[in-house]
């Protein structure tokens, strides 16, 4: 996949947080993405980092407001793994006035609809992407088109955010065995469970027991996280 080749080697390149985020900004750009929201609320809520590319006017509304604390976007990404689209969230049936609003307000700014992407660790690990469709809701289309890549790169920022801004101590602890250390690198390959146990000539139970335990120690949830954060940490190559 060039697109995310050419995005991991500038993300990579990238010496502090404004490089990052014109990285993640430019790229976006030539997938049709209008803008972005991306916060992390740190291990056990600690060390909160946010970055943004949204209105300026419609943050300062959104953070006067304690927005964060009712929007439909985070209360329902951290209870999700898999990316969602925002409209739908008006469908639930105990959405608020008051939450309703924070939709129609956010039309105000230009911000029409959008996608999110959570991020779950383990515990009270918790981060969040939000891409926007912003006005032109033709371009909606092409954002669920991408959603793969763009999860992919969500995974990617992340790891950079972590890595620059909070050193992960599990980076000096994180012991694989060869076993677990050939599943990362054929997860990293895009192959299934039943694939790699074909490969290592090793059952497929067995196969999924070594990769729940590469999951269990690099402390995510899913195996594309996994995967992202083991080259994060140099423990498979890119």
């Amino acid at each position: 996949m060039r697109a995310l080749g050419d995005y991991l080697r500038n993300l990579t390149a990238a010496a502090s947080d404004a490089e990052e985020r014109q990285v993640l900004t430019e790229h976006l750009t030539k997938l049709g993405v209008g803008c972005f929201a991306y916060v992390n609320l740190g291990r056990n809520h600690m060390t909160p980092y946010f970055t943004t590319t949204y209105p300026t006017a419609w943050m300062e509304r959104y953070t006067g407001e304690n927005y964060i604390d009712i929007d439909p976007v985070p209360v329902t990404g951290r209870r999700s793994f898999l990316p969602f689209r925002w409209l739908p969230l008006l469908d639930q049936p105990r959405v608020t006035a008051r939450q309703r609003l924070i939709f129609d307000e956010a039309r105000e700014f230009g911000l029409a609809d959008g996608m999110a992407i959570p991020i779950q660790g383990i515990g009270l690990d918790f981060a969040l992407m939000s891409f926007a469709v912003t006005a032109d809701t033709l371009a909606l289309p092409d954002l669920q088109r991408n959603i793969d890549l763009l999860h992919l790169m969500t995974l990617h920022f992340h790891a950079a955010v972590e890595k620059r801004v909070q050193p992960d101590p599990m980076a000096e602890v994180v012991h694989l065995t060869p076993r677990e250390t050939e599943c990362l690198k054929w997860m990293s390959k895009g192959k299934t469970a039943w694939e790699i146990a074909q490969i290592l000539h090793i059952s497929e139970r067995t196969a999924v027991y070594h990769i729940e335990n590469t999951k269990r120690k690099l402390g995510v949830n899913t195996r594309n996280h996994a995967v992202v954060k083991a080259i994060s940490l140099g423990l498979v190559d890119n």
